[in-house]
């Protein structure tokens, strides 16, 4: 399956990871809504925030919007960093509060807090139930870097 690869600049790393200035966007078509961030060792999965049913279109504040170089949240795309469930796929939880921020226009990314409360912990199962089976193992395979 053709995956795409696109390599952001993080200028400040990602929290707990500050000295990660540098990850890779892989997108593929049979993975989609899932993405992976990837630098070295370093793994995230990550879903489009277009995935979820709720009402949730996070505003950013305009410090990371500038440092991100753009001037509207439309002009970003987000991510949220997926937790997978260890003893049971239906833990699997995604951090509405700080989502990955990218500008797919000058390769910057950042992990961005949002304004508004939006859980750290968003059980993802109601949501994504029937494709998260199916989607986790191609993600895992990518992130070892298996190519079916």
């Amino acid at each position: 399956m053709k995956q795409k690869q696109t390599t952001y600049s993080f200028p400040e790393g990602i929290p707990a990871f500050e000295d990660t200035k540098e990850m890779t966007l892989i997108e593929r078509p049979d993975m989609l809504p899932l993405v992976i961030l990837k630098h070295d060792d370093l793994t995230f999965v990550c879903v489009s925030f277009k995935a979820w049913s709720i009402d949730y279109d996070p505003e950013i504040l305009p410090a990371d919007l500038k440092m991100l170089g753009v001037t509207s949240r439309q002009d970003v795309e987000l991510y949220n960093l997926l937790t997978i469930g260890h003893s049971d796929i239906k833990d699997t939880t995604a951090n509405l509060m700080a989502p990955i921020a990218l500008n797919p226009k000058n390769h910057v990314g950042k992990q961005v807090m949002c304004k508004g409360e939006f859980p750290v912990r968003f059980n993802i199962w109601s949501d994504m139930q029937y494709v998260l089976p199916m989607l986790l193992p191609i993600a895992f395979d990518v992130m070892e870097g298996n190519k079916p």
